[in-house]
């Protein structure tokens, strides 16, 4: 009666998923291209993307806005704490017809060490869907 009862339990309660939860839109995971765009107004991070990316291989870099599956934009800020400035990097990635919804977005600090962190974020999220 106790072995019914357990198989009962066990055929009644789901299992745990198998498949890990996709935490990325499909269009930034399936997507092959990427379109760049530098709003920092420092060559670093420009330099850094196109570097880093080159490097990933799972992207080609884009001519155009229009020919990618996803644009990414780098912007930076300043946080000024006790008197000191600390540069922040932003990578946010877009689909190219909608710069109003963002795929994914990650800040890290400094310039050329926040864009390879980023990068290097988004490239574990990716590689974690």
């Amino acid at each position: 009666m106790k072995v019914i009862c357990l198989a009962l339990v066990l055929m009644v309660v789901p299992a745990p998923a198998v498949s890990k939860q996709r935490n990325l839109p499909d269009t930034l995971v399936n997507a092959k291209s990427v379109y760049i765009v530098d709003k920092t107004h420092q060559h670093v991070p420009l330099q850094e993307a196109y570097k880093d990316f080159a490097g990933w291989k799972r992207f080609t870099i884009a001519k155009t806005k229009d020919t990618a599956d996803v644009v990414v934009v780098l912007t930076a800020q300043s946080q000024i704490n006790d008197d000191t400035t600390i540069p922040w990097l932003t990578l946010s990635v877009y689909a190219p017809n909608n710069a109003n919804g963002v795929l994914f977005k990650v800040s890290r600090m400094g310039i050329r060490e926040g864009t390879r962190e980023c990068i290097k974020e988004l490239k574990k999220r990716l590689e974690q869907s």
